[in-house]
């Protein structure tokens, strides 16, 4: 019985993680062709949602920020030519 109830727990526990999964890769695909077709605010947004998923852990979080902060620094001359237009 104690079997059942446990195996019951790990795939309600699997599911929850591959859920969070899910959220972050399609956010992140949505980040990142954004990027790639210069929608800027989009792209924003989307790295402002990864960075605040609760399912991530201080580490991840920090590398999207990186990664964002990376992202924003080589297209800053083009975010800044988008703003004066």
């Amino acid at each position: 019985m104690t079997g059942s109830a446990n195996t019951g727990g790990n795939a309600a526990c699997l599911q929850i993680t591959l859920g969070s999964l899910v959220i972050v890769i399609v956010v992140m695909c949505l980040g990142l062709a954004a990027c790639s077709m210069k929608a800027y605010g989009v792209c924003s947004k989307a790295f402002i949602k990864l960075e605040s998923l609760d399912t991530l852990t201080l580490e991840e979080r920090r590398q999207y920020e990186e990664l964002s902060v990376d992202i924003f620094a080589k297209y800053a001359s083009q975010l800044l030519l988008i703003v004066q237009d």
